[in-house]
Formats: structure tokens, C-alpha cells, sequence
């Protein structure tokens, strides 16, 4: 028998919706009205669709990203799952449509009022909204598919390389070609520096700046839960024995170190488990170890 859907699932579903949406209409007016006019390279798939897009202007953008990531998300779909995945075929679909839709219709009335002398200030402001936008998707568990997907996948095979540095090369290289594309070595410069602004924006708008979050979650469903994080963010936690002071009562306490862009993922795998538990959540300002820093 199929479980009905509850108004709260509902609730949750038109606000993942709204804000992925949200995200991929504030990311698109950062491509259309800044970036691209600028010639600014971006990092990751979209930072592939940007130069195929410029060297072949016949293919539009929104065209040439999803192209790209559609392979991509496949195979995450079929090794990751598609509840793990959905959310992010959500966005990159929704982002490479809202991008060609913006550029047909909105960029006409627009183009007299865009100017991309000032090339530094078009990194400034095309970063700090595209971190803006991507802040909003990411808060739904979502992600903009390419070089995150591609940083899972490769995390699957090889454990011990973490996400980050997958993203970290893969965005240079597509910068650095990107540069080579536009004719100017110095927009990688350029791209960089938006690439940071994008980053520390995102970092300011979800959860502060620092290395990670610590969870202390107290919970009658610890190793549900548990098993939740190790399957669905590919981490691993620590459960303790607690005891409740005021009513004497056995719990288990589950400790777990996440970076900041999982906290949100980490939160739902909590609720969906044990709506009732009990969460603190701390900074842990370095991390050292497995999946971690290394001394």
C-alpha cells in the first residue's frame, strides 16, 4: 500500500521547488548581465557551456549545460540514487532553461543599461549574486549537478580524495580554458576572483565561516540515522551512550563532524529518522584526519 503524502511533505516540496527556482533565476541574471557580457570565466560544466557557447554561438548555453551534465546525472542516478540526485536534476534543468529564457527575452530590454568596461566590477557583483543564488539551492539539498556530482562519483571510487579538491582542479582547468577561449590569460585572474566571491558568499549566507559542524544529536534512532549519513553523505559517526539527568532514561547520543555544505542534508536525514530528537550544533573550526585535513 502506497503512503500518502502529508501536507507537511507538500509543504516541504513547494518550498525545495520555490527556492531551487528562486536560485536558478538569481544565477541566470548573474551569468547574463554580468559574466558572460564580461567575458568572465566560470569554473565547472557551466564554465564548459560558457566557452562552447561563445565559440559557437548557434548553441545556446542552457543547451550546451545541460548536455553536458545529462551524462553525468545518469550515472549519479544509477551508483547514487535517484533520492539522492533529484534535487539536483531539478536544478540543472530549471537552470539551463531559465538561462536561455533570460537571454531571449530579457537581455534585449536590458543590453542598453549593461556595461562591462569595468570588468573588476562585474567579477564583484556577478559573484556575490551568483553565491547569492547558489546559496538558495543549496540550502534545498540541491547542487548545481557537474563538478559536484563528479566530486561524489569519484569520492565513491577513490574515499580517500575529497569532493572539494575534485571540484577545486576540475574548476581551474575549465577557468584556465576559458581564459584561453575569450583571448585574455588575465580573465582567469578575473575568474578566480569571482570563483572566491562566489564561495565566501555562499559560506557567509548558509552557515558562517568555518571548517565544519559538529552534531550532537540525541536520539532513540541513533544507528538509523547512523546508517543514514553513511549511506547518503558518504560519512561516518560516533555513537555514545546518554543518559537522560531529569528522567533517567537511556538514549544514544550521535556525534558527527560534516562539512557546511551538508548541513542541510544532514539536518533532513535527522528529521526524516526521529522528528523528535534532540540537536546541538557546533563550529569546529579545523578538522583533522580521515576525509579531512592531514597534519
Amino acid at each position: 500500500m502506497k503512503q500518502k503524502i502529508t501536507r507537511k511533505q507538500l509543504r516541504g516540496l513547494a518550498l525545495d521547488l520555490l527556492y531551487i527556482l528562486a536560485g536558478n533565476l538569481i544565477c541566470a541574471a548573474a551569468l547574463n548581465i554580468f559574466i558572460r557580457p564580461g567575458e568572465i570565466p566560470l569554473g565547472g560544466f557551466s564554465g564548459i557551456a560558457v566557452i562552447i557557447n561563445y565559440l559557437f554561438t548557434v548553441i545556446p548555453f542552457g543547451v550546451a549545460n545541460l548536455a553536458l551534465n545529462l551524462p553525468l546525472l545518469v550515472i549519479s542516478l544509477v551508483v547514487l540514487g535517484w533520492r539522492f540526485v533529484s534535487k539536483t536534476v531539478l536544478a540543472v534543468i530549471g537552470f539551463s532553461v531559465i538561462s536561455d529564457l533570460f537571454a531571449a527575452f530579457v537581455m534585449p530590454f536590458m543590453e542598453p543599461f549593461i556595461q562591462t568596461d569595468d570588468r573588476l566590477l562585474a567579477t564583484v557583483i556577478g559573484g556575490a549574486i551568483m553565491g547569492l543564488g547558489s546559496a538558495l539551492t543549496l540550502s534545498r539539498g540541491a547542487t548545481g549537478g557537474g563538478t559536484e556530482a563528479l566530486g561524489w562519483l569519484v569520492r565513491r571510487r577513490w574515499p580517500h580524495i575529497s569532493i572539494g579538491k575534485v571540484v577545486f582542479v576540475f574548476s581551474g582547468c575549465v577557468i584556465i580554458a576559458g581564459a584561453i577561449a575569450f583571448g585574455n590569460i588575465q580573465a582567469a585572474l578575473y575568474g578566480m576572483i569571482m570563483a572566491f566571491i562566489t564561495s565566501r558568499v555562499i559560506d557567509a549566507i548558509l552557515y558562517g565561516i568555518s571548517n565544519g559542524k559538529v552534531f550532537y544529536i540525541f536520539t532513540d534512532e541513533a544507528e538509523t540515522i547512523a546508517q543514514g549519513v553513511i549511506d547518503q553523505l558518504g560519512r561516518s559517526a560516533s555513537i555514545i551512550p546518554a543518559v537522560g539527568a531529569f528522567t533517567g532514561e537511556q538514549h544514544g547520543m550521535l556525534m558527527c563532524v560534516v562539512r557546511r555544505n551538508e548541513v542541510g542534508n544532514l539536518r533532513r536525514i535527522i528529521k526524516e529518522h526521529d522528528p523528535k530528537s534532540f540537536m546541538v550544533i557546533a563550529e569546529a573550526q579545523e578538522v583533522y584526519g580521515y576525509g579531512w585535513k592531514k597534519e
